[in-house]
């Protein structure tokens, strides 16, 4: 399986917006939910992976949406097209 880590970081990123537009959440609530600052948050809207950003947002984002970890980031959740590897679960 070929890993394309620029195309998972921006479908993460887009993921992320998804979840908080389709929830309604504001900023800050979306930002409590996932366990990150509001700064944070904003910089994953604007495709940016930040320093800090830890591995416990994957599990608050499964905790929040029952998404696991290698869906958030191999689907578009919009279209729920798979673009990683057939072999994996989501």
């Amino acid at each position: 399986m070929s890993i394309n880590i620029e195309k998972e970081l921006q479908l993460f990123c887009k993921n992320i917006i998804y979840l908080k537009n389709l929830h309604g959440y504001s900023k800050a609530e979306m930002a409590k939910l996932l366990g990150i600052s509001r700064y944070t948050l904003s910089k994953l809207e604007q495709g940016i992976m930040p320093n800090n950003l830890y591995i416990d947002i994957f599990y608050n984002i499964y905790d929040e949406f029952h998404i696991l970890p290698n869906k958030i980031i191999c689907v578009d959740l919009q279209t729920e097209t798979f673009t990683a590897s057939k072999n994996e679960n989501t």
